[in-house]
């Protein structure tokens, strides 16, 4: 095999040619700044405003709701979470704040900066199928709780969570409700008004823009917001972009991933597909070969160019998340998530399934001779 198979679509996503190029427009032509008292600055606006309309309509909120552009993903968590504290936290004295046992890194690091101002955090368990049920979560919530914060569905294993049923539990409460939906934005229909959350969070980065481009949506007037005007008009793009393709998507790589995953178990029999009885993201497969550790795979797999993901970086590992729904250590251990997009195809697939099973053949040989 002497092509790139990228399977890796959780951790980053090609950027879009036509992403690109309408960003680049502003960087050759409409290169002022909205602040400017000229025609420089004032040829901004309707874009700005046509930008915003977009990702109102596409991201079903309100004209009463606001949108912040931030440099991507985890600053907008960062930024939801630190104004949170500054003018909820503070004010009322509730400095008790949710988030699940397997959430990203983004979150779990800003929540461990509010602790050194005072707040507690607690980590509510996932059962067995990696969701949260809402009794832990009610069981969970205390007087003082203000934010359940966490991510709607799982990158790394594709469970996607209750999320309506979350915030009408958390609302019944007084309990405001974060929802990170960067693995959700063009994957599932999303929209802010029937999710019925306080604040939704995305990276750009996971939808084909560039790096470096992220949104944060809110009830809450924010105190401040500036724009980047190509960074604004590349995400709505990016937006529009999924948000047409979605339904054709949705059954097409749920299609290729479970003709994926049966062809994986035929060839490997010992092969166990995760969380298939979950309602999963349609592009997301985690599998667990046992009987070989997931790093000598990936090894095996980065070595003939085929792209998987084990978590780290922005996420937990994966194994210590499936570890949080009290699976095995075996299992744990040997557990590899792939993630596809519009741009993988069948033969895509197929030769890389080629190679992910006459790799595992190999190290389960390696293995037997020790």
């Amino acid at each position: 095999m002497n092509r790139e198979i990228y399977l890796d679509h959780q951790t980053m996503t090609r950027p879009s040619p036509t992403v690109v190029e309408k960003m680049n427009h502003y960087f050759r032509e409409k290169w002022g700044t909205l602040s400017a008292p000229h025609q420089k600055g004032i040829e901004l606006y309707s874009d700005v405003d046509g930008a915003l309309k977009k990702l109102y309509v596409l991201l079903g909120a309100s004209e009463q709701d606001h949108f912040i552009l931030t440099s991507g993903g985890s600053e907008a968590i960062f930024q939801m979470l630190i104004n949170f504290y500054l003018d909820e936290i503070r004010e009322t004295g509730k400095n008790h704040l949710l988030t699940t046992a397997i959430e990203e890194a983004p979150i779990l690091l800003s929540l461990s900066r509010l602790e050194e101002f005072g707040c507690v955090t607690r980590l509510i368990p996932v059962d067995a199928k990696g969701c949260l049920q809402l009794e832990a979560l009610d069981e969970a919530i205390k007087p003082k709780t203000s934010l359940f914060s966490f991510s709607g569905s799982n990158a790394l294993t594709g469970v996607i969570q209750p999320i309506q049923e979350i915030a009408r539990l958390c609302h019944e409460k007084g309990i405001q409700v974060h929802v990170n939906a960067s693995a959700m934005v063009g994957k599932l229909p999303v929209s802010l008004e029937e999710l019925g959350v306080d604040f939704l969070t995305f990276d750009g980065d996971k939808i084909h823009t560039p790096q470096g481009i992220g949104g944060l949506l809110q009830r809450k007037k924010p105190r401040q917001s500036s724009h980047n005007v190509a960074a604004l008009t590349g995400l709505a793009g990016a937006v529009e972009e999924e948000m047409q393709r979605l339904e054709q998507f949705s059954m097409e790589a749920a299609r290729l991933r479970d003709t994926f995953e049966a062809e994986l178990k035929a060839a490997l029999p010992d092969t166990r597909v995760l969380f298939q009885e979950a309602d999963r993201l349609p592009h997301v497969s985690a599998v667990a070969f046992p009987g070989v550790t997931a790093e000598s795979l990936l090894y095996l797999l980065h070595r003939r160019q085929v792209y998987a993901s084990l978590g780290g970086g922005q996420y937990q590992k994966l194994s210590a998340q499936l570890r949080s729904c009290k699976i095995s250590e075996e299992i744990c251990h040997s557990a590899v998530s792939f993630a596809i997009s519009h741009e993988t195809t069948e033969d895509d697939l197929a030769e890389a399934l080629d190679v992910i099973v006459s790799s595992v053949r190999k190290l389960s040989t390696l293995s037997s001779c020790l």
